[in-house]
Formats: structure tokens, sequence, C-alpha cells
């Protein structure tokens, strides 16, 4: 584009496409690349295996891809859905501790499953749809 075929545009004014037709001029074209070479056809050849090989992979041990499964709750512990209930002690600034209850999927490093406490009902929070312990009115 010329200098004027950019100051048509709305607000590119004189100075504005001097400057850009500046740095388009400054620019150097990149180097081209180089075309792509189509792929050989592949000729299968096959090999004969000695039975030294055949051997050695008949002694690889086979092990299962899929994860373990997580140790088992006791049944103690209250589910919502997929969701467990967790509690943990967490220290205040006076010294004393504090009992926190909390919703989990999976197996917290810290906290151990719990009962729903007694006068607490689950509510579920609108925007994440995750379960909460609210205290009965």
């Amino acid at each position: 584009m010329t200098t004027k075929d950019l100051q048509k545009i709305k607000g590119i004014k004189r100075r504005t496409a001097r400057k850009i037709r500046k740095e388009l001029d400054s620019m150097q074209p990149s180097k081209p690349t180089p075309p792509i070479k189509e792929p050989e056809p592949v000729t299968e050849e096959f090999q004969t295996v000695d039975d030294e090989s055949e051997e050695i992979i008949a002694e690889w041990d086979t092990f299962d891809t899929e994860d373990p499964e997580p140790p088992s709750e006791p049944s103690l512990a209250y589910t919502h859905g997929e969701y467990t209930l967790y509690k943990k002690q967490i220290p205040i600034k006076n010294g004393s501790t504090r009992t926190v209850h909390f919703f989990s999927k999976k197996v917290p490093d810290t906290g151990k499953p719990a009962a729903l406490p007694e006068g607490y009902t689950v509510k579920i929070n609108k925007k994440t749809g995750l379960p909460y312990i609210k205290k009965k009115p």
C-alpha cells in the first residue's frame, strides 16, 4: 500500500502513514522456505528374526499403566456426589486450634475423612457447583 492508501483508512494521518510505510520498507523479506519434498514410498522389507531376539522379548515384564485405586476411606466419611467431606485442625494466633471442614474429590495431603457434623447441612455453591456445609438456622 502507498502512503495515500494508508491515509484513506479512518484514524491514520499522514505522519502515521509515513511511519507505517517506513517500518514496512525496513523489514527484510524472510528467506523463502525450501519446497517440501514428498517422502519416498516405503518399501516393506522383512527381516528374519533370530531365536535370541525372541527370547529377549519374551523375558520382558509387563505392567499395568492404570493408576492404582485410592486407599479405601472409612464408612464414617460423608460423601456428596463425587466429593468427600474432610476435616483438619489449623493453628490460630492465640495458640489454640480450629477445626476446618472441606470437600474434596481426591484424597488431600492433610486432613481426615469426617462425618457430617450435627447441626450442619450441605449446600451447593451456585457459581462453582461445589458443595459446602452451613450451620442450620
